[in-house]
């Protein structure tokens, strides 16, 4: 099979590519810059020039592939909000839809469990299932309009698919969230702060390499118009810090400031890190698509880490973190 992706040279399309090569699968992905041109071919994928919202080259390449993956929706957090980047991801999903319509073709679009912040937030508790309507954040309302329509493509003839992971570790670094967050707090200020652990919540993880395999289960056997929850531990906040703490060499030690006091020192975002209680059901994807995650969960992998890595190159890994530092809250 031939496979168009979007974002194929980030933390998760990375690892996808290497199980869609393993699967037997070719591979082309969009490029929006010669430097992601050559990441693309050292790993023997073949490089579509093209940005997010480019119709043209996404829809050429989306007619002539057997499948179409998206991982990339133009930004994370309140990148999304940049003037114009939900237009470009609106733009993208209604050309790939068009281009695909009548083909039977499956069309996937990474999402996550961070859409649905909203009803986390006002519902703390809340076990996320497919079947609750989202209401993302701020920063992520601009995508809500590309979803529904994916969700309502399937009388067009399209396989349309969304795969919604908990927040995503492993392979020692990611692109943002409570982990890299956590390391980036000890980068800046050589230790680690939490709220106090009676004002703190847990949220729901998946390794990479799972939701990899999830990703391919779903390219596979998953059903049009259909959304799949990746999560497999749910942790609390509190504990990850101190897992990281140990990593960093602080021996376990969490500083705990108040709500506003941590919000000055490492981020408007890092107080809904603790609060929040982000959690979701995959019962769905185990048992209609066979998803059997094996992966250590993100404690362990954290444990494993101790005592052999460079904080400084890690969540997110090095490559990644120029783009994860333009990221503002």
């Amino acid at each position: 099979m031939k496979v168009f992706g979007i974002g194929l040279t980030g933390y998760i399309g990375s690892v996808v590519v290497e199980k869609l090569h393993a699967a037997g699968h070719s591979v082309c992905g969009l490029a929006r810059s010669e430097t992601a041109a050559q990441e693309l071919t050292a790993v023997g994928v073949e490089p579509i020039r093209g940005t997010l919202g480019d119709v043209q080259a996404i829809g050429n390449a989306a007619r002539t592939a057997d499948a179409v993956l998206g991982f990339s929706t133009g930004g994370f957090l309140t990148s999304a909000m940049a003037p114009g980047a939900a237009d470009r991801y609106g733009s993208t999903v209604s050309c790939i839809l068009d281009a695909l319509e009548g083909s039977g073709k499956p069309y996937m679009q990474i999402s996550g469990t961070g859409f649905w912040f909203g009803n986390a937030w006002a519902s703390p508790g809340l076990v996320l299932t497919e079947d609750i309507p989202p209401q993302p954040p701020y920063f992520y309302a601009g995508l809500l309009a590309p979803h529904d329509a994916m969700l309502k493509s399937a009388h067009r003839g399209v396989r349309s698919l969304i795969v919604a992971p908990g927040q995503v570790y492993g392979r020692d670094g990611g692109y943002i969230g409570p982990v890299a967050r956590r390391f980036d707090c000890a980068r800046k200020h050589g230790a680690i702060y939490a709220l106090p652990p009676g004002q703190c919540g847990a949220i729901a993880y998946v390794h990479v390499d799972d939701l990899a395999d999830l990703v391919l289960l779903t390219l596979d056997h998953g059903k049009a118009g259909e959304i799949y929850f990746g999560t497999t531990d749910t942790v609390p906040s509190f504990e990850l810090a101190q897992a990281v703490s140990r990593v960093c060499g602080f021996s376990g030690r969490v500083d705990c400031l108040s709500e506003q006091q941590l919000a000055a020192v490492d981020g408007p975002f890092s107080p809904g890190d603790f609060k929040v209680n982000l959690l979701a059901s995959s019962v769905k994807a185990r048992q209609a698509l066979g998803w059997k995650p094996f992966q250590p969960g993100v404690l362990e992998c954290l444990r494993q880490m101790e005592g052999r890595v460079d904080i400084a190159s890690v969540y997110p890994e090095k490559k990644r973190q120029a783009m994860a530092r333009t990221v503002r809250l």
